[in-house]
Formats: structure tokens, C-alpha cells, sequence
């Protein structure tokens, strides 16, 4: 009778144990899906800017049924939206479906992973709600983890112990001992392991449509495949994940509606945005803060790899030096990510990276005085201390002693990892928190450091409270927003299509244009000559739009000429000048081009950097001006490792050096071409650019507005020249007009004057 009851209580306490398991699982999901979907979206934002408008215009392109990698080419694809997560009426209930299906995947991911340590059912959960709550504050860093613990999964980088912890969550004991249950054990097995396996599924085929929200994404895909391909072989298994990962990610583009060939369009693209990144977007940190940071996270990124190995339980060298490449590889990617342009939003992300791997290292980790002596080396091959000769009597095998050296080597080498790398990493992070934090929002008390941890939560719990009770709000806040927009750029009704250059795509959106897109939706990231000839065809083209709504508009103090900069030449000869109001002026498609560019230039030399190049008289109209920049060798490690140091273009016009003003000068701009002559800055340049008076100097030689001189320079607290190769080639050349019409001033002047009025 005591057996019996006995063995009733062990029954019990088996099912309280599973359950409790399972309401372990149960709040780390409820905690996910409370945390990561964005229940308080971004919302286009009033000034139309450049970040509101790409993200307005991925989910445009759902609603518009533009294939990206045929007439869209973005460093995000046709999932970029949900990446995004802005409110748009048309796409939000996919947008917050796929992110609760994300936030449960992640949940029961963190779970597993999390079950890998020697963990009670409270602190595993503890644990877990803590690392979701760093990846959740950027959608970056939910899904370079989600990387993470996928290869870790599929690396097996856990105490075999915990295998049985985990299948105390998946399967609960009181199903396999209970009598009513006893008829249908099998068939309760059986469901219970296909939910085991599909569990293991849903990651992969997460992983397999991330390429298509962002091109990051596709990188790091590619590079968790062939490592998995690589682990497999190394534990003699098929490497089913891989194979499952290459399969389906080519299926989840021709969901989106796009053919294989479009597919191979949008990953060149991606490469040679990526490619052109660092030369053009490199500003690197501009305050001690930021170089804090940047040199912090690049700490972070070469020694947590080598801190995490120390702590593996597996013994074998080849699948160790494999997880720490992999570790080194996915974290630069996530550093390049974050810093290469730096910006101190970005700190977060990092962070959100960053925290659960150390957390999982913590977790799981041996501790110093548990390391296990590998299972195929004998305790007296281990205490051996004579000749090779005599150890190969004692264990017959040459490969055996090396094992046994190999085993000493690592104590010593974790030994070191344990007094010198973690302090130095733990000091790192601390710094790129507490760097990033300082240069964020300048906090000058506890309370406010407090309040900025706590407000998103808040805000969330806010906005999931506000959904309950008044389900619209998103809607009326988004049509708010919307005509703030339209009050602030007046726009009429404009028959046909219509383009807006270079970058406030969100007036056309919230005055219900017909926009017809550039392929390279924003400007800002042509930056190479392939993709700025690819905008520069689109309206030379048949497919050019009706109208262009153009307004000077560059970021990073760049030459605003040099956004798409083979556009401005299309445009000053397709297009004609019809209007303009405070904030664009109204470009309309002409019957014939009326420019040609010479095919010869008219000046050609090569100079020296800080050399000045003086503008010949005789170009008195618009000029062109193509400069080759060549990275050194060592600037061309830099662009793989960094960045580029950020080159200067400083110009002058007429003779008095009050009127130097420096710009950004980007390499591949310089290399397509750019209209360097006259120099425009302001919305009346613009008007001057397609309609010139006798005063503005653009055809009677007279310099009150033309660039008169230039010189490139190297920004010194960026870098040296020696990134550079020392020659800079500088071609000129003059344009000349199609149709042989005088220049008849008084009649531009009337033309001028009206465009000075609204549309």
C-alpha cells in the first residue's frame, strides 16, 4: 500500500513539475507577444523626412504591387514592411500577425536555450523575459539573436542533462502515467514529438523569409546555412536545417510574387549597396561618446566569441574553433550594422545582440573546476610527462598525446579567459551602455535613466490597453499625421504620374499622387555608379514620370547635387520647370530633350589633394564634373573592417573666400558625375538652374553664383590621405542646348516670375 502511494506522489510531483514547465512557457509567450509587436507602431511623421518616407513606401509598395528587384531596388525587400513596423491601413493586420507569430517562435526559442543550463523552472522563465526584453527594443537585434540560437540549436551546445528538462516542458508526465490516458499512449507520443519537431521547423522557416525584409538578413542567412552544413559534418548527421533553410528561402521570394530572376536583381543590388555603404554613409563618430562606443562594440565583438568557447562542454577543437567563427562573423555583421554610419540609436541594438548571448554563455557555461577531461584520453596519458616514444607505449597512438597536449593548452588558454578576457569584456559593455546612453539623452539623474528603461514598456502597456478600448486610434492617428503633411506641402491635383526628388516620397502618399518610383527608391542610397545610371535610364525611358516634385534636400552635409547625381542631368534636360511652391518646384516631362552633354571635356587634369582646380571662364553655363577617387590598398581593408574616411569637396564662388563652402564629396557620385556648377543649395538656385537671368552669371560669364574654383580634401579627424591613392583625376565638362533658340532674358524672367508663385 505504501508503494502504491509512493508511487502516487512521484506521479504528482512529476505533473506539477511538467505543468509548472509549461506555465513557465506559457508566460514567456504571453511576455513575447506583449513585448515584441509593435502594438505602438511608428507613424509617418509630419516633416516627411527621409526614414518616414522609405518606410511609408515599403508598405506602398504592398498596396501598388511593385516586385522589388524589377521596379524596386532597396536595402529592404517585399517583406521590408513587416520589418519595419509602421502603421499603414492597408498592411498592419499582417504586420501584427506575423509579429505575435515571430514573438511565440522567439519565446519558445528562448525557452529551449534557456533549458540548456542547470536552471530551476522560475529562473529559466526569469531569465528568458529578460533577454526578450533587450532584443525587443529593435526588430535588428529579434532577429540577429534569432540567428543566434538557431546555430546554437543546431550546434547542440548544451549539457546533455538538459534533455531531459526540456522534455519536461514539451510532454507532460501526467499524459504517459495516467490510467485514462494508457489506451492511447502511443498515438499521445507520437503528437507530442511532431509538435517537438515542428517547433524545431517554425525557426527555420522564419529564418528562411528574413532575407526578404532586409538585405543584412540575407548575409547572415547565408553564412548560418553554410556553418550548419559545416556542424553537421563535423557530427557525421545530415544537416536537415540547412537543407530546410536553402529550400525554403527561394520559396518565400515567389510568395512575394516575384520570379528568380527579379531574385538575383535584388541580392546584386544588395551587394552593391552594401559594397558602397562604407565609402559613402562612413561618417564614423564625431564626439568622444561615439568613438567610446565604436571601439567598445568592437571589443565586444573580438572577445565574447573567445569568452563563449572557453565555456562550451564539448571537447572537440574542430566544432569549438567553428562556433567561435561563427560567433566573430554574425557579431561584425551586427557591428557593421550599427556603427559603420554611426548613430546613437543603434547602441540599443547592439546591446539587444549582445545581452542574450552573454546571458546564454552565463547560463550554460561549466564552471572553472568542473571542466571534464575528454572521454577518449586516459587518466594516465593526462598525468604523462615523459618522451613521445613513452607515451605512445602507455595509449599505441601519436594522436592521443596531441589530444593530451591539446587538453593543457585550453586549461591554460581558459584559465586566461577566466581572469583577462571577461573582466575585459564585461568591461566593454559597460562602456558602449554607458557611452551610449550618456550621448542619448544627456541624463542627469537616476530618475531619468529609470524613466527612459521604463517609458517603452509603459508606452506599450499604453497602447495595448488603448487597443482594447478604442480599436481605431491607429487609423485616426495615421490620418492626422496625414494631413498635418498635406497643410505643410500644399500640393494641387496633378494629372498623370509623379516622382518626388530626392527623398519626401510621403507628400505624394498623403496627397494620393500617382507615384511612379525611381528604382532606387531614395536617393540617399544611390551611391554607386551602377545604381545612379539605373535612376538616371528610368527617366530618360519610357516609364519616366509626368511630373517630378523636386526641393534641395541631402543628408550628412553632402553636395545636394550628388543625391542621384546622374538624375540632375536628366532631369535638367527631360523636364521643364511649370511651378513652384514653398516647398517644391513642379517639373513637367518635355516633348525632346533640350540638354546634351558634351562628349568630350573641356578640362582634364590630374591634381593632388587640397590642390585647387580653377573652373574655366568659358564654362559659363551649367558643368559637369567627374572626379576619380581611388582607395588605397589600406583604405580598401578599411572599407571591409570600418569605414572610409570621409572625403570633402570645398568650392568657391566668384573670388572672395567668404564664399568657400565645404561638402560632403561621395566617391561614386564623383565617379558617375555631378553637376558641380552652379552651386546649388536653395530652392531659388533651383529656380536660377532651369530658368538663369542675365544677374545669375550662367551664360554671360559673369560669376556672382557659378563655381568659380574647387579642391577635394580628406576630413582629418576621419582618417589620412594614404586611404587614398594620391592622384585625383578631375574631368569638366559643358553642356550644350538641343534646340537653337536665343536666350531671350526678358521672356525667362516672365517665366521665372511666375514659378515664383504657388501651383
Amino acid at each position: 500500500m505504501s508503494s502504491v502511494g509512493e508511487d502516487m506522489t512521484g506521479r504528482r510531483t512529476a505533473s506539477s513539475i511538467s505543468l509548472l514547465g509549461w506555465s513557465g512557457l506559457l508566460a514567456l509567450v504571453a511576455f513575447s507577444v506583449f513585448r515584441m509587436p509593435p502594438w505602438l507602431p511608428l507613424f509617418v511623421h509630419e516633416s516627411n523626412g527621409v526614414d518616414p518616407s522609405w518606410q511609408m513606401l515599403l508598405n506602398e509598395a504592398v498596396s501598388n504591387d511593385w516586385v522589388f528587384g524589377r521596379d524596386l531596388f532597396f536595402t529592404y525587400g517585399p517583406f521590408g514592411f513587416i520589418h519595419a513596423r509602421m502603421y499603414h491601413p492597408e498592411t498592419w493586420a499582417v504586420v501584427i500577425a506575423a509579429w505575435v507569430g515571430i514573438s511565440m517562435i522567439m519565446a519558445d526559442l528562448v525557452w529551449r536555450v534557456t533549458g540548456h543550463g542547470r536552471l530551476t523552472t522560475t529562473w529559466r522563465t526569469l531569465c528568458g523575459i529578460a533577454m526578450l526584453e533587450f532584443m525587443s527594443r529593435d526588430a535588428m537585434a529579434v532577429c540577429f539573436t534569432l540567428h543566434a540560437f538557431v546555430f546554437i540549436e543546431a550546434a547542440q551546445l548544451q549539457r546533455n542533462a538538459a534533455t531531459s528538462r526540456l522534455s519536461d516542458a514539451t510532454s507532460p508526465s501526467i499524459v504517459k502515467t495516467h490510467p485514462a490516458f494508457a489506451s492511447s499512449r502511443l498515438c499521445v507520443k507520437s503528437f507530442v514529438e511532431l509538435c517537438q519537431r515542428f517547433r524545431l521547423v517554425l525557426p527555420m522557416l522564419l529564418l528562411a523569409a528574413l532575407p526578404w525584409a532586409k538585405f543584412s538578413y540575407f548575409v547572415t542567412v547565408a553564412f548560418l546555412g553554410c556553418t550548419m552544413v559545416v556542424v553537421a559534418a563535423l557530427q557525421r548527421r545530415f544537416p536537415w536545417r540547412a537543407a530546410l533553410l536553402f529550400t525554403a528561402c527561394p520559396l518565400a521570394w515567389l510568395m512575394t510574387g516575384g520570379s528568380l530572376a527579379e531574385c538575383r536583381g535584388f541580392i546584386g543590388t544588395g551587394f552593391q549597396l552594401a559594397g558602397g555603404y562604407s565609402a559613402a554613409m562612413g561618417l564614423g563618430p564625431d564626439s568622444v561618446a561615439g568613438t567610446i562606443v565604436v571601439i567598445s562594440a568592437a571589443a565586444v565583438v573580438l572577445l565574447l566569441p573567445v569568452w563563449r568557447i572557453s565555456r562550451l562542454p564539448h571537447s572537440d577543437l574542430r566544432l569549438r574553433i567553428v562556433t567561435m567563427l561563427f560567433f566573430h562573423g554574425l557579431l561584425f555583421i551586427a557591428w557593421k550594422s550599427c556603427f559603420v554610419r554611426y548613430h546613437v540609436d543603434r547602441v540599443p541594438v547592439f546591446l539587444g545582440t549582445v545581452i542574450p548571448l552573454l546571458a546564454y554563455g552565463a547560463i550554460v557555461g561549466r564552471r572553472r573546476d568542473s571542466v571534464e577531461t575528454p572521454s577518449n584520453i586516459s587518466p594516465e596519458l593526462e598525468c604523462a610527462t615523459g618522451s613521445a616514444s613513452a607515451t605512445e607505449l602507455v595509449n599505441g597512438s601519436w594522436k592521443k598525446h596531441w589530444q593530451s597536449q591539446w587538453h593543457t593548452v585550453f586549461n591554460v588558454l581558459r584559465d586566461a579567459c577566466w581572469s583577462v578576457v571577461r573582466p575585459l569584456l564585461l568591461t566593454a559593455v559597460v562602456l558602449v551602455a554607458s557611452a551610449g546612453y550618456f550621448e542619448r539623452g544627456q541624463l542627469s539623474s537616476v530618475a531619468e535613466f529609470v524613466d527612459s528603461e521604463v517609458g517603452p514598456v509603459r508606452d506599450q502597456l499604453s497602447a495595448v490597453a488603448l487597443s482594447v478600448k478604442k480599436p481605431a486610434w491607429r487609423k485616426g492617428i495615421h490620418h492626422e499625421q496625414l494631413q498635418k503633411i498635406r497643410i505643410a506641402n500644399p500640393i494641387p491635383k496633378l494629372d498623370g504620374t509623379v516622382d518626388v526628388f530626392p527623398s519626401k516620397l510621403a507628400v505624394a502618399f498623403a496627397h494620393g499622387l500617382r507615384l511612379r518610383p525611381r528604382p532606387v527608391l531614395q536617393s540617399y542610397a544611390a551611391f554607386t555608379p551602377a545604381l545612379i545610371e539605373r535612376d538616371a535610364r528610368h527617366f530618360r525611358g519610357s516609364n519616366a514620370p509626368d511630373h517630378v516634385l523636386i526641393s534641395v534636400g541631402a543628408i550628412d552635409s553632402r553636395l545636394p547635387t550628388m543625391e542621384d547625381s546622374k538624375t540632375w542631368l536628366e532631369l535638367l534636360s527631360h523636364y521643364e520647370l511649370t511651378g513652384s511652391s514653398s516647398a517644391f518646384l513642379k517639373l513637367s516631362l518635355r516633348a525632346q530633350p533640350s540638354l546634351l552633354l558634351d562628349d568630350e571635356p573641356a578640362f582634364r587634369k590630374t591634381v593632388r589633394w587640397n590642390e585647387v582646380v580653377e573652373v574655366p571662364v568659358d564654362l559659363a553655363g551649367p558643368v559637369w564634373c567627374r572626379i576619380s577617387i581611388k582607395p588605397s590598398l589600406p583604405g580598401r581593408f578599411a572599407s571591409i573592417l570600418y569605414r572610409l574616411p570621409a572625403v570633402h569637396l570645398t568650392t568657391q564662388v566668384g573670388h572672395d573666400r567668404n564664399n568657400d563652402h565645404t561638402f560632403r564629396l561621395l566617391p561614386g557620385s564623383a565617379e558617375a558625375g555631378f553637376l558641380i556648377s552652379p552651386r546649388v543649395e536653395t530652392n531659388d538656385d533651383l529656380r536660377l538652374l532651369w530658368h538663369p537671368t542675365a544677374e545669375s552669371g550662367l551664360h554671360d560669364g559673369q560669376v556672382e553664383i557659378r563655381v568659380s574654383s574647387f579642391s577635394c580634401n580628406v576630413a582629418a579627424q576621419s582618417g589620412s590621405e594614404f586611404m587614398f591613392a594620391p592622384d585625383v583625376t578631375v574631368e569638366l565638362f559643358g553642356m550644350s542646348r538641343v534646340d537653337s533658340r536665343p536666350h531671350d532674358s526678358a521672356a525667362t524672367t516672365d517665366v521665372a516670375t511666375l514659378c515664383q508663385q504657388p501651383f
